[in-house]
């Protein structure tokens, strides 16, 4: 049996039969992101800060290390999101003409909204497995200091009883390119 392998490098040097056909493969990149929204004194509604630190293929290899590109004195730090200032995360330079990945606040009820060349998906967009390449993200509970954040808010009574913020994990995926392979027929 011959592996994906060697039928990439021999295709590679022109070895293969004319039973080897190229087939369009597409990439699916990935992302962990750290959520966190906080109650500021002043305000009813909440910050919203994000933390994203690798972009990786399919095949778990880093394809942007996000974290190396903040400075060093906030290597381990969050983004801040605001309304109507979208965050450009990173830009993979693979075949969507350089495409980056940018996340941005929806005005109206603060839902996160994802962009990454013609992918479009927010965080209320679950992810199927059993669907390959499609955007979306697999959303983790809010949890606080206590525990699942469940009559949690950004009232001064929530802010007495010191659970102001809350936290969550965000597991994303979507479309970003395509590589050619040789597949035997």
């Amino acid at each position: 049996m011959i592996s994906f392998f060697a039928i990439t490098v021999f295709a590679a040097a022109g070895l293969c039969s004319a039973g080897a056909v190229p087939r369009q493969a597409s990439i699916t990149c990935t992302f962990k992101a750290y959520e966190v929204q906080e109650c500021e004194p002043s305000s009813t509604s909440p910050t919203t800060f994000l933390q994203i630190n690798e972009i990786r293929s399919s095949d778990q290899q880093i394809l942007v290390d996000v974290r190396a590109q903040r400075p060093m004195n906030a290597f381990n730090s969050y983004q801040r999101l605001n309304r109507n200032e979208p965050w450009d995360v990173a830009s993979l330079g693979m075949e969507n003409g350089g495409s980056t990945l940018v996340i941005s606040l929806n005005g109206l009820n603060d839902t996160m909204e994802f962009v990454y060349g013609a992918a479009m998906w927010t965080e209320d967009n679950g992810v199927s497995e059993a669907k390959e390449g499609n955007a979306g993200c697999v959303v983790g509970e809010w949890y606080d200091v206590v525990g699942p954040a469940t009559n949690w808010g950004c009232s001064a009574r929530a802010r007495e009883a010191r659970i102001a913020s809350r936290k969550r994990i965000l597991d994303c995926r979507f479309p970003c390119g395509s590589t050619e392979r040789m597949e035997l027929v």
